[in-house]
């Protein structure tokens, strides 16, 4: 691990420990507890040892968290990348050439090419499995992030347009990053960022803390840290994905230019401070809740040769399976998940099966293993013919 010594927005030396947590990771044991760090001068919250190089590259290219393909990308996938796109309006030159660092398999840049947002798009990817899927379905020039440098892909640009979408919260020394990106620019090129936006803490919102972010942006921190590059902001913006779920995500979107005014704003003062913190620490353990709701639900089960099953192969089924020792005390026959990409692993020994297999299986208790995705999970389940009385939520809504 390498530890961040400096602010990745503003500089600064000085900061404090906010939080610690420990997650849960299907095939990575031994973590670490994370500390977060908030800076004393602006607020930015990041953590202060990140995972090594080895060990977070094990973690982005593993097939279970990364490498999703949508045969048919639903409506509200869809949706988000229109108002990303809407967001970028006149931002493109006519023909313009866009490049998406950390594209994924490419619907977003097939997305501004089908609309002639883009004239020639280049999406920089790690995942095998992306990169054929935007190379042989999606018809796109893909590079391969795992053999082809930014320094080589540099000596292709410049480019009209870089994207970085959710890519710069996973990045430590954001600072010196987007610094090295600055060449892809030119002149007068433009960089679109979008992350997570940390300008409120909501235990009800999924933005904070996540495992593999290692940045946390307020809106006035990341306008500060690109005036600090010497990049002129043109637009900045919020959004919320999916605003009626249990667990809303709120986003920051940023649009800077090359070649400008280079007079960065004052470093911002975040009004979150280190008790802020700690009350959101207090109030936001759902996961030790949702674990006490199944032990609760075990110990009052009669039936000890009852067949259990999860709903979503997620991180918190996981974290669920471990934390109570489920599949020691009781049957756990599968984990269902609408992902195509998950059918077939493994959690904990418990396959990953798809939701249409429930009716061969027919488990006594099907457990929602995710906060985020309880209300849809719960009517999925229902719509299916799940009585009720089958079907266990161990998430309290928070406060």
């Amino acid at each position: 691990m390498t530890r961040i010594a400096s602010c990745g927005v503003c500089a600064s030396t000085d900061h404090e420990s906010v939080l610690s947590r420990r997650f849960e990771i299907s095939f990575m044991e031994g973590l670490p507890v994370f500390e977060y760090a908030r800076c004393e001068d602006c607020g930015f919250v990041f953590v202060r040892d990140p995972l090594d190089e080895k060990r977070a590259e094990a973690y982005y290219n593993s097939s279970f968290r990364w490498g999703h393909v949508y045969e048919t990308p639903p409506p509200s996938a869809r949706a988000i990348w229109e108002s990303q796109a809407a967001f970028l309006s006149g931002a493109i030159p006519p023909g313009g050439r866009v490049l998406e660092i950390g594209s994924g398999p490419g619907y977003f840049l097939r997305l501004l090419l089908d609309t002639g947002l883009a004239g020639k798009a280049v999406g920089h990817e790690m995942s095998p499995r992306a990169l054929e899927y935007g190379r042989n379905v999606l018809g796109l020039g893909m590079t391969d992030a795992g053999t082809v440098s930014l320094e080589e892909i540099t000596a292709a640009g410049p480019y009209d347009l870089v994207v970085l979408r959710h890519v710069l919260e996973h990045i430590p020394a954001p600072d010196r990053y987007l610094a090295g990106l600055l060449p892809l620019l030119g002149r007068s090129g433009r960089l679109f960022v979008e992350t997570p936006c940390l300008d409120v803490l909501d235990a009800r919102a999924q933005a904070f803390p996540v495992f593999e972010h290692v940045n946390y942006f307020s809106q006035a921190q990341m306008a500060h840290l690109l005036g600090r590059l010497g990049l002129t902001l043109l637009a900045e913006g919020r959004d919320v994905y999916s605003p009626d779920s249990e667990k809303p995500y709120r986003v920051l979107r940023a649009l800077a230019q090359a070649g400008g005014r280079t007079s960065a704003a004052p470093a911002p003062r975040s009004p979150l401070t280190a008790r802020d913190f700690q009350e959101f620490s207090a109030r936001s353990d759902v996961l030790g809740a949702a674990e006490k709701a199944v032990l609760d639900a075990l110990a009052s089960d009669p039936g000890p040769d009852t067949v259990y099953a999860f709903h979503a192969a997620s991180n918190e089924t996981l974290a669920l399976l471990r934390r109570t020792g489920l599949v020691e005390k009781r049957p756990v026959a599968a984990i269902f998940d609408s992902n195509t990409g998950k059918w077939g692993q493994t959690i904990e020994g418990v396959p990953v099966m798809s939701p249409e297999q429930m009716k061969e299986i027919r488990p006594q208790r099907i457990i929602i293993g995710s906060s985020a995705f309880r209300r849809e999970i719960g009517e999925g389940l229902r719509a299916a013919g799940v009585e009720e009385s089958r079907i266990l939520d161990p998430w309290e809504p928070i406060p």
